[in-house]
């Protein structure tokens, strides 16, 4: 039996990679100079990011934009809202 899996949010990812670095919402908030709602609203699987919001991730926790662009637009492709 072959099982499909959905796309994770984005938002999940980065809440998962921050865990892994230990750090808090108030730390990635601070390091990465995101408006708080916009923060929030990503982590909690409620929004997506623009390339300039992106490119603020991607000089805290490293990768490229073009992966967390590619993440988004899979993760809408396949249904997510």
């Amino acid at each position: 039996m072959n099982a499909v899996t959905r796309p994770v949010h984005p938002g999940k990812t980065l809440a998962a990679e921050m865990k892994s670095r230990g750090m808090d919402f108030a730390q990635t908030l601070e390091k990465t100079r995101l408006p708080e709602d916009r923060l929030k609203n990503f982590l909690n699987g409620k929004a997506m990011l623009d390339a300039s919001d992106l490119k603020k991730i991607v000089d805290v926790f490293g990768s490229s934009v073009q992966f967390w662009v590619n993440m988004q637009r899979t993760y809408m492709r396949h249904g997510g809202a």
